[in-house]
């Protein structure tokens, strides 16, 4: 598998000049998995907000990332905390879209209504 590269060169390069200031075990990971591109976590269509790691004294470090749901997403506007990266999905369609306001407060809704009926159903 070829590794990740966004097909605009300043945007590439500038990515890169970030993520030189991570720790150097981590970089490799923050390459593949680039914030300057969209991703997919099951079917949401999301973009990294933010990055976090653990970097162990022996064995592999793991990266995390909180993400934002999109337009397109099942619940557009809600973030999706702590998810580790290699359960990203490359897609780099360039159609990911940020969240109207009324669709952030449906899926709210939503969303609080998915927890209600899961709690009566545990009760």
């Amino acid at each position: 598998m070829a590794k990740y590269r966004h097909p605009n060169d300043d945007t590439w390069l500038s990515w890169l000049g970030d993520i030189g200031k991570w720790p150097e075990q981590v970089r490799d990971i923050g390459e593949e998995y680039a914030g300057v591109t969209c991703y997919r976590v099951k079917k949401a269509h999301v973009w990294i907000q933010n990055y976090s790691w653990n970097i162990p004294v022996e064995g592999e470090p793991t990266v995390w990332c909180d993400v934002l749901q999109g337009r397109d997403s099942i619940f557009p506007g809600l973030s999706i905390q702590r998810v580790n990266v290699k359960e990203l999905s490359h897609c780099d369609c360039g159609k990911w879209m940020p969240p109207t306001k009324e669709q952030c407060e449906q899926a709210e809704a939503r969303y609080k209504q998915a927890v209600m009926r899961a709690r009566r159903v545990l009760n």
